[in-house]
């Protein structure tokens, strides 16, 4: 049974690698071939150097989600680790951990698709039953804030109720 455990949890540890792989892979693909479009209407490769200075609010919602990540899966692989954990409590971390990174990739993608929309300096931290999203601006009109509900609400399944959007400037 520890063994199929052990295989279970190398397995799962794949697939996220994997996926994450695949993330860093599709959003920061570079075209091979350098030339700029010619034809009318192709799509044109552009190098965005643009770097958007991001509040210390947002820094410091991003690194308080950072270490409490970290402590989560530092206490979670003490967890399955442990030789003297039933392995009820084991599967229990497992599940847990599972869960975890399911919410990384999740924020990680909504972040990402909401820069792509031009919403720029997000941070979005999901919890077990909601999804908080942090966002620097002034004002968001309700077309914004309706893109940005059906953005997270796509990619975590949450219904809009459970979505909380924080604007800040």
């Amino acid at each position: 049974m520890k063994m199929f455990a052990n295989k279970k949890f190398i397995s799962f540890v794949m697939v996220a690698v994997l996926l994450f792989a695949g993330f860093v892979n599709r959003n920061y693909k570079k075209p091979e071939d350098n030339q700029t479009a010619k034809i009318l209407g192709e799509a044109a490769y552009v190098n965005n150097n643009i770097k958007i200075q991001e509040s210390d609010e947002l820094k410091s919602a991003r690194n308080l989600r950072e270490k409490s990540r970290d402590q989560t899966s530092e206490m979670l692989r003490e967890i399955i680790d442990n030789p003297s954990t039933t392995d009820e409590g084991r599967k229990s971390a497992e599940q847990a951990f599972i869960e975890l990174a399911k919410s990384i990739k999740n924020e990680a993608d909504c972040e990402a698709i909401l820069n792509q929309k031009g919403f720029n300096n997000v941070v979005v931290t999901i919890t077990e039953n909601s999804a908080n999203v942090s966002i620097e601006t002034k004002d968001l009109m309700n077309t914004e804030i309706a893109q940005i509900t059906e953005t997270v609400s796509t990619i975590t399944g949450f219904e809009s109720e459970k979505i909380k959007i924080l604007s800040s400037d």
